[in-house]
């Protein structure tokens, strides 16, 4: 985690359906999800030193440091800032449904957005509307 926190850009974690082997994988998900952080993930330790680095990125923009708590909550908010999770689900899954009410924070905590295949007329009629503004 050296210098992790602080030098953090965004990333996108993708997960589709397909790729989940073990539905505790989801729980794991789901925990992020809910609170920013995966319950028991992190030893005293690896926890000491994202409150280390967290302090060490307050210090450097010119800020007092907080109790350590509160870094360490900075941490998982900068986490959370930085890292956008996309879940692709097909709602045709069978285990769509059960995943919904076994683990809520995929559907409570995300903007849901279902993508149906386009029909071809609206396909030709985006086209030519689009490219009737090109000078080709």
């Amino acid at each position: 985690m050296n210098g992790a926190i602080a030098s953090v850009d965004h990333t996108t974690f993708l997960l589709t359906d397909n790729e989940i082997k073990k539905e505790v994988f989801l729980e794991f998900v789901n925990s992020f999800l809910n609170t920013g952080e995966i319950s028991g993930m992190l030893e005293k330790q690896d926890r000491d030193t994202a409150q280390t680095e967290a302090e060490k990125f307050m210090v450097k923009r010119g800020e007092d440091t907080p109790p350590a708590e509160v870094l360490y909550e900075g941490a998982v908010n900068k986490v959370m800032d930085s890292l956008h999770m996309v879940l692709a689900f097909s709602p045709a899954n069978p285990r769509f449904r059960s995943r919904g009410i076994q683990f809520p924070s995929l559907f409570t905590s995300c903007s849901i957005n279902f993508f149906f295949p386009w029909p071809e007329e609206a396909l030709m009629e985006t086209s030519a509307y689009l490219l009737s503004k090109e000078t080709i």
